[in-house]
């Protein structure tokens, strides 16, 4: 099964919250006391071999070509999980041959990077090198 993270607001949206469900989303929490149980279930979720897609930038804008800050929620959970973090890198391009014809939007390339595995000891220090290391990786896929 995979999960993917998305705002609590989207679960507003009258038809799409029940795709949004179906599909595996769970909201992020706005309240304090709901994000020890979220952080709760997405480790009970990953140590039971399921996926979990986090967005470490925290916010989506579509066809963004950079990298921004990374937050640190989706590196504490796969330390304390002791799972690694696979690196997706989406980059984008000008359409070519007959699609630029009639495509207006850029077109989408997915890099899947190799994974990034947590340290020995885990904790927030280990959270942390897989952030860096996770940055740098994809820094690297983006300037290529």
């Amino acid at each position: 099964r995979m999960y993917y993270t998305t705002l609590e607001s989207n679960l507003g949206i009258p038809i799409a919250r029940h795709l949004i469900r179906w599909f595996g989303g769970v909201p992020i929490p706005t309240s304090m006391e709901n994000l020890k149980t979220f952080m709760t279930e997405m480790d009970r979720a990953l140590k039971c071999g399921h996926f979990v897609c986090m967005y470490p930038e925290g916010v989506l804008y579509p066809y963004f070509s950079d990298l921004r800050d990374f937050k640190d929620g989706a590196f504490k959970i796969a330390a304390r999980s002791n799972v690694p973090v696979l690196p997706l890198v989406i980059t984008f391009r000008k359409p070519r041959g007959i699609y630029r014809l009639y495509k207006k939007k850029p077109c989408v390339t997915l890099k899947i990077l190799p994974p990034v595995f947590p340290a020995a000891p885990r904790g927030r220090k280990s959270a942390l090198e897989m952030k860096d290391k996770c940055y740098s990786a994809m820094r690297q896929a983006i300037s290529n």
